[in-house]
């Protein structure tokens, strides 16, 4: 009977130690499940910002990092094929620079490509909401740009929104000695929908904007 009850507590013992052991490699087994989670969540994360940063170069200009003409007019393209969200105006506006030969000849070509790098990096600041402010570059680290800005509440919302735009890049000019105060740009203004169902459309409508700015002074923007 004694040795039977040292073998029973033996054999109790054993099961109680078993049990701990496997409730230990469970909450090990948990834990490392958990990390491994975490550790491909991050890579996952990592892979998606790297994937972003790629197609970013690819469909950006090297000198100002705004999008090439080709993937701006697939996306201009792309919202058009869209149903128009109601009570809400999308703007295509073309900008251009004022008097640039004579800024090149006065100044040089590096200097105002380094004026054209600022600009472009006054745009991005100026314009961060990436899915609803779409900026091209026509050419890379050309004076030349297209806006397509999404979800204004107005078509008289963009005019003002336009030109706080060049008054704040008039007042940031004159404020920094490396940049030419006479550097300005004028725009022209078109709207969807209303006034073009394609790329090509808008892109008149805008362009003839733009002519009615430059000649009634430059420094300005004009609706079409």
């Amino acid at each position: 009977m004694k040795n039977f009850s040292k073998s029973a507590v033996f054999l109790v013992l054993a099961a109680v130690c078993l049990s701990i052991a496997a409730d230990g490699f469970v909450f090990w087994k948990g834990a490392s499940l958990k990390e491994q989670n975490e550790a491909f969540e991050q890579e996952a994360s990592l892979l998606q910002e790297q994937l972003q940063d790629s197609k970013e170069r690819r469909q950006n200009t090297k000198t100002t990092n705004l999008m090439k003409l080709g993937p701006f007019i697939q996306t201009v393209e792309d919202y058009l094929a869209e149903p128009a969200e109601p009570g809400r105006v999308t703007a295509f506006v073309a900008l251009d620079g004022d008097r640039l030969n004579q800024m090149n000849a006065m100044y040089g070509y590096d200097r105002m490509t380094g004026v054209i790098k600022d600009f472009a990096a006054f745009l991005r600041e100026s314009f961060p909401d990436k899915q609803n402010d779409i900026i091209c570059n026509v050419g890379d680290g050309s004076d030349e740009f297209y806006f397509l800005l999404k979800n204004r509440n107005s078509q008289e919302a963009v005019v003002q929104e336009m030109n706080a735009l060049l008054e704040k890049w008039r007042l940031r000019a004159a404020g920094q000695a490396e940049i030419p105060v006479k550097f300005t740009f004028s725009a022209g203004i078109t709207f969807v929908p209303g006034n073009g169902a394609d790329f090509s459309s808008l892109y008149k409508k805008s362009d003839q904007a733009l002519y009615k700015a430059k000649q009634n002074g430059r420094d300005q923007c004009q609706v079409e």
